[in-house]
């Protein structure tokens, strides 16, 4: 029971409590909003710096193999566009395309047979072929095929090192050295490894082989919320100057590529922009 001195709140001061409640949660409430915004916003940056990174990661380890087993007789670029299109693509020469290769760890002599078996350098490199799989034989010197046609892997032998191919003629007498080179083919010699952009996405095209997304834009009611935005290329010749779009007679003297990547993203605070820029030595040069 209340003494007759003790007061309790007014129905005002009680709505008024509850207005300032009121609002303060919904200042709350809306910093929480924006900071949300903001995270999801930061989400966005984050993916598009991984794509541009992977895109990177892809163009540089291909890059660096163009010219792979073949660059006597090919210069490791066969098309240099500036800014790379679907229809005019960044095109790669290599051996092997699929990335796969492994040198035979001793000789072997092809006498009137239609299938041979080959020890490859260690028991590992059998597991990268499966039965069926097409190769081709290279010799690492001279950069050619001493037959120029497609072999079949019919036979897999993890614990000996070995391989049995199959495709050879009753005529054929090829002698293959150790250190000569086993790829993965396709039926196009040399094969090719294609790069362009299209539609705010990054694509790889491997002889043989369907294209490929290397990154994946994000659409929003047909707004771009993240993708790559631009492709561009120039290269450096072996006189130390660069070039826009080297002329067929200039694809020899390519040492070097610089890459650049940019894309962009949608945030809160709206759009922000990231580039990506690289110079890829080629390797293998002729």
């Amino acid at each position: 029971m209340k003494s007759l001195g003790e007061k309790a709140f007014s129905l005002v001061e009680v709505l008024v409590v509850l207005a300032l409640t009121g609002i303060m949660m919904g200042v709350i409430y809306q910093l929480y909003l924006n900071m949300q915004k903001s995270a999801l916003g930061q989400e966005e940056v984050v993916e598009l710096q991984q794509n541009l990174r992977v895109a990177m990661d892809h163009l540089t380890v291909d890059l660096r193999q163009a010219g792979f087993l073949v660059f006597r007789h090919h210069p490791p670029l066969k098309s240099t566009p500036h800014q790379p299109t679907d229809t005019a693509p960044l095109i790669l020469n290599s051996s092997c395309p699929s990335g796969f290769s492994a040198p035979l760890g001793a000789g072997a002599s092809v006498r009137q047979v239609t299938s041979h078996s080959f020890r490859l350098a260690a028991p590992d490199l059998v597991e990268q072929y499966q039965v069926g799989d097409p190769v081709r034989l290279i010799c690492a010197v001279e950069q050619r095929q001493p037959l120029d046609r497609l072999l079949y892997v019919t036979g897999r032998d993890v614990a000996g090192a070995s391989l049995t191919l199959e495709g050879f003629a009753a005529t054929d007498e090829i002698d293959y050295r150790a250190g000569d080179v086993l790829v993965r083919a396709n039926a196009v010699y040399p094969g090719s490894i294609s790069y362009f952009l299209k539609d705010h996405e990054l694509f790889v095209r491997h002889s043989g082989v369907p294209t490929q997304r290397v990154t994946v834009k994000k659409m929003v009611g047909g707004v771009l919320v993240n993708g790559l935005t631009a492709f561009a290329l120039d290269y450096l010749l072996d006189d130390g100057s660069w070039r826009e779009a080297p002329t067929a007679a200039e694809l020899e003297q390519i040492r070097a590529v610089r890459v650049v990547l940019e894309g962009r993203a949608r945030t809160a605070q709206g759009e922000k922009t990231r580039a990506l820029s690289s110079v890829i030595a080629l390797r293998n040069l002729p």
